[in-house]
């Protein structure tokens, strides 16, 4: 039934195990950047895992490039998330404390539960600020940062000594930024989703091409890491990452012979056990799944659930943002512009995630991958705006 439809034949289940043990192991930006997100151990199992894949890993000279020229903004924008985090939290077991005082004296709690329970709220206050301050402890670089002090960095260019591939010469390399805008005309993955909201958005054809083609040199089944999330990579149905795109598939078999896999670092820390014998905490997974579905649910995905996040006044600012794009703009609101608007109410990006789950939800991702205010959602900004006004 498929001989003429390799691409979309359902990949075979080991397939990827198979090319984690022994076919090119190829790392986009994203996943190198995650070092910088994680904290102390889950970064020690990823670089553990990614050692142990030894020769067969490679990184694009694409996929370098980008990681050195954004490893600073995202080290920067996670202590800022953290340190926006931490005060919300201090804040919120503050209220807490204070609501369960006034409770407790307004019903006449005998005073020997009243004085456990505090005391058990206090060393859960002390509990959060201690592993807060750990956290935040590892990331102080950042506020004053330098080669020396980048607790990442080394570690990277140990990892990546010699598995980087060569950049292309200006002539080959300005040919295929052309041919990359002719393929994002025609809708041809992976990357036409970028020319929609980028000046140069060439890149990920470049790193794509630079896999194909490193794959045909070694002749080796690939299993590229990504945390791409994106229509034109991803072959999604009604929300369920099938995997990657069959045009993909199938245009690394005409020009590499060989069969291509995508997963993410989640994935990759799932099967490295099994298949690396590489040790993973569940600490190292559990960050990885948090940094997945924190993009996910940013995009306006409703099959996790997860409670909505902010006060009042935060939720005002963000269904008052998202109206006014739609409104003024008259048009849906992009993942990053969905980022900075959480960022603006005081919120971490993740805190957003119920909005879209609610029964009904408050926003909705439409058709065109974009983030639109429901009809509740408007409802709920109008009595916001009454409550705030009173």
């Amino acid at each position: 039934m498929f001989d003429d439809l390799g691409a979309w034949r359902p990949p075979p289940a080991d397939g990827k195990s198979e090319a984690l043990a022994q076919g090119l192991v190829a790392l986009d930006a994203n996943v190198l950047l995650n070092l910088y997100r994680f904290g102390a151990v889950a970064r020690g199992d990823l670089i553990g895992v990614l050692q142990r894949i030894g020769e067969r890993l490679f990184v694009p000279h694409q996929a370098a490039l980008e990681f050195a020229r954004n490893r600073l903004k995202v080290a920067l924008d996670t202590r800022e998330e953290l340190n926006t985090g931490a005060s919300q939290a201090k804040k919120r077991l503050k209220e807490l404390s204070d609501n369960l005082l006034g409770l407790m004296r307004r019903t006449g709690v005998p005073t020997e539960q009243f004085e456990a329970v505090l005391s058990g709220l206090a060393s859960a206050s002390e509990q959060v600020e201690k592993m807060l301050t750990e956290a935040l402890a590892d990331r102080t670089w950042a506020d004053n940062p330098s080669s020396s002090s980048d607790p990442v960095l080394p570690l990277v260019e140990a990892l990546l000594n010699g598995k980087v591939g060569p950049c292309y010469p200006a002539e080959l390399e300005a040919g295929l930024r052309k041919q990359a805008i002719e393929r994002g005309r025609k809708l041809v993955p992976p990357g036409w989703a970028d020319f929609e909201n980028k000046a140069d958005a060439s890149g990920d054809f470049l790193l794509w091409r630079q896999v194909m083609d490193e794959a045909k040199r070694r002749g080796l089944a690939v299993l590229l890491v990504s945390e791409e999330r994106k229509e034109d990579w991803l072959y999604k149905v009604k929300n369920i990452t099938v995997g990657a795109l069959p045009a993909m598939m199938r245009e690394m078999r005409e020009e590499a012979g060989v069969d291509f896999y995508l997963t993410d670092v989640s994935g990759l820390l799932h099967l490295a056990p099994r298949v690396l014998s590489a040790p993973v905490s569940e600490e190292a997974v559990r960050e990885a799944q948090v940094e997945r579905l924190s993009d996910d649910l940013v995009e306006g995905m409703e099959s996790y659930e997860v409670p909505t996040a902010g006060s009042p006044e935060s939720m005002y600012v963000v269904l008052s943002e998202f109206a006014g794009v739609n409104d003024r703009a008259g048009r849906g609101v992009t993942r990053d512009e969905a980022r900075q608007i959480a960022k603006k109410a005081g919120m971490d990006p993740r805190g957003t995630a119920g909005y879209y789950s609610m029964d009904p939800p408050l926003l909705i991702t439409g058709e065109d991958g974009n983030r639109w205010i429901t009809d509740t959602g408007r409802e709920r900004l109008r009595r916001l705006s009454r409550l705030i006004a009173e």
